[in-house]
């Protein structure tokens, strides 16, 4: 995730623009993703009798549909923006647009529970902890080795603020709570995979990162108990700034899975046929028990508001097919009731898919079968 999320961008009507214009990269992104899992498709591996694989071919078609459209919406009276209305495949390990969606969300999330965790007890303070493995050729066995090593590193902490005396002191009996992610980039060198750990933890004290002899085994701290676990990684990192926002420190760990822009769709394909499926994210602590929407829009809020619509044109760029200001419903007679009472009747308008395909869209109201203009992928034209 780059250093400004969505949930940080501009709350006026400029902030609409910015970001589709950052969802127009990641769809361009998208794209070229889906050019390589299309090529794949005419490997022998991926072929059935001459037929393609069901699940790589509906992949390759549902990727190829995402993000084609997207509905905004800005809300005039709260100066707010919404994404209330789009086809997001949801393969946020493949599709930028959908990791970038999925992100914004934890983002949010997770920022209000630390922010209110700290303000409960102010003796907490965040610290950002990192804990990596030694690089790899096999990703699935450096990727193991690291997920394994950390559960148990979870379970000392917890045996021990159980009183379990037979397990060892830990430096994360320190830590409050908590909220992680995996990350699977590629080295520097771009030959080997270097999975590591992101963490946001609330602590009374700090950790001690401590340091190890890798030689003797000698030392003390996190660096030593983390070795000790691995048997042959120690690199660690503890620091916290107390200047930096909470939201800064938190945009660390809710950054993407895997680089996207930094690694070949190929290393991205190889990730996925890994990862897929695998639980990438956690908490623990007082940071445990935050729900995440499974939509990747947003709640509309109440009130008058504008709505965009943009479909995907090419080059990265998104074009604006139709602006309709909903304003009006609100200048209404006394005795018609209340403006909330009245976006209660009023029809919600979205794209709903005509066929199973998805490949046209008409735009009316849900509540009703007769289509206000019909959408394609080469352009729209009214009814």
């Amino acid at each position: 995730m780059t250093s400004q999320s969505e949930g940080c961008f501009d709350s006026s009507e400029m902030g609409v623009f910015q970001r589709v214009e950052r969802l127009g990269r990641a769809k361009q992104h998208n794209l070229e993703m889906v050019a390589f899992i299309g090529e794949q498709l005419d490997r022998e591996e991926y072929n059935f009798d001459g037929f393609f694989n069901p699940r790589v071919q509906k992949l390759y078609e549902r990727m190829g549909r995402c993000a084609s459209w997207l509905t905004f919406r800005h809300y005039t009276e709260h100066n707010k923006n919404r994404l209330t209305s789009a086809n997001f495949c949801g393969r946020h390990l493949l599709c930028q647009a959908c990791a970038i969606r999925r992100g914004a969300q934890k983002l949010q999330a997770y920022t209000t529970r630390v922010e209110y965790v700290l303000k409960e007890s102010p003796k907490l303070k965040p610290w950002l902890i990192t804990l990596t493995v030694k690089n790899g050729d096999d990703l699935l066995e450096r990727f193991d080795h690291l997920m394994t090593n950390f559960k148990r590193m979870q379970k000392q902490r917890s045996k021990r603020l159980q009183g379990a005396s037979r397990y060892l002191p830990t430096e994360f009996e320190k830590i409050d709570g908590a909220v992680f992610s995996y990350e699977v980039p590629k080295s520097k060198d771009g030959e080997r995979w270097h999975p590591h750990i992101h963490m946001l933890a609330l602590c009374s004290e700090k950790p001690d990162a401590g340091f190890v002899d890798p030689k003797t085994g000698e030392g003390h701290g996190l660096c030593k108990e983390w070795f000790d676990l691995t048997g042959d990684s120690f690199m660690i990192d503890v620091r916290s700034n107390p200047e930096q926002p909470v939201i800064e420190m938190a945009m660390e760990v809710m950054k993407y899975a895997v680089k996207f822009t930094s690694q070949s769709p190929a290393d991205t394909w190889k990730a996925f046929q890994v990862l897929n499926g695998r639980r990438l994210f956690g908490s623990f602590g007082s940071l445990h028990g935050v729900k995440l929407p499974k939509s990747l829009l947003e709640a509309p809020l109440t009130g008058p508001f504008i709505e965009y619509v943009f479909k995907y044109h090419s080059g990265g760029n998104y074009e604006k097919v139709s602006v309709i200001d909903h304003s009006d419903i609100y200048d209404l007679p006394s005795d018609m009731g209340t403006p909330d009472t009245v976006i209660k009747k009023t029809p919600v308008f979205r794209y709903v898919p005509v066929t199973k395909k998805a490949s046209v869209f008409r735009y009316a109201p849900i509540t009703k079968k007769t289509p206000v203009f019909r959408y394609v992928h080469h352009g729209y034209c009214h009814h």
